[in-house]
């Protein structure tokens, strides 16, 4: 491979996504197949499901095919980094891919009804502590970060775990029905599900995870300007690994394609549409953001008693 690595791509590369059709992660795929045929020769991405095990289905397959690069994996912080520290039984870590960047971070705004009497999260966290176990918040798992934000949100408020009451629900979606219709009181979930529904005044945002103002939504503050400054680390991402042992000619090349693509303003204006922003900055930074990340939810899964 490495005498043709300056002729790649000379056939269409197969995309894994870890999730289902209907997911933000099958819209990402769908966005960065976009873009980057701008970039690679018009060389197609075809995007291929791989549905299981919160991810790691998707991820334990592309371990194991040929590091060639014409299969890579839309990586998610979920099959990446959260798997792997709630099932440690699992056959990889995110160190055993090739990595070539992180595209894209997306921050979680907590939020309530327009009708909920807490105006701000210091009121939501005030009413969990005088009436504890009374409030319900909804997630889509255990094991995502809609659910660990939340509980995450209670812990840095000194409050107890079990200070409101999960729910869990099949997918972001009907979180979100929940929500607006009463079955549950608050909840912490992508920012890009928000953003219209607190626009037109149905749902009111507490804060979000982003490491600044959103500019779709600058009147919200984020968790640092209201005193939970760790609550930023939580955070929906998505990467692009490689099986492992690529050549580094590919690897150059990828990670080169990469900050050309940071650029672009269609992939700024098409992640901006969805509540995201664009992470592609050096492989030293998104190295240290990996394992940072890595690292957050090793210590988070047992504290939060989710380790299988």
């Amino acid at each position: 491979m490495a005498n043709s690595s300056d002729a790649y791509p000379e056939r269409p590369i197969t995309l894994i996504v870890p999730f289902g059709v209907k997911s933000d992660s099958q819209t990402y795929a769908q966005i960065l197949a976009k873009h980057l045929k701008k970039y690679l020769n018009t060389t197609e991405l075809v995007i291929e499901n791989r549905v299981g095990d919160s991810g790691a289905k998707a991820a334990s397959e592309v371990k194991l095919m040929r590091p060639d690069g014409y299969t890579l994996l839309l990586a998610r912080v979920g099959s990446q980094v959260v798997a792997p520290a709630l099932k440690p039984s699992l056959p990889y870590r995110h160190t055993d891919f090739t990595f070539l960047g992180v595209l894209l971070i997306e921050p979680l705004v907590c939020a309530v009804r327009a009708d909920a009497p807490f105006k701000s999260h210091h009121e939501l966290t005030q009413a969990l502590r005088k009436s504890p176990g009374t409030l319900k918040f909804g997630h889509a798992g255990p094991g995502t970060i809609h659910n660990m934000s939340a509980l995450y949100l209670m812990r840095l408020a000194g409050l107890k775990l079990d200070s409101a009451t999960g729910v869990g629900f099949n997918g972001a979606i009907e979180v979100k029905e929940a929500l607006l219709n009463g079955q549950i009181d608050f909840m912490c979930i992508n920012a890009g599900s928000f953003i219209s529904l607190i626009k037109d005044g149905k749902i009111r945002g507490l804060l979000t995870t982003a490491p600044g103002r959103m500019p779709q939504l600058p009147e919200l503050q984020n968790s640092r300007e209201v005193g939970m400054r760790d609550l930023g680390s939580i955070l929906g991402w998505t990467a692009l690994v490689g099986p492992p042992g690529m050549p580094p000619k590919l690897v150059g090349k990828w990670r080169a394609t990469l900050q050309a693509l940071g650029k672009d303003p269609q992939w700024l204006a098409d992640l901006a549409a969805m509540g995201a922003i664009s992470a592609l900055g050096t492989s030293k930074d998104s190295d240290k953001f990996m394992q940072e990340q890595s690292e957050l939810y090793q210590r988070l899964v047992p504290i939060m008693g989710l380790q299988e």
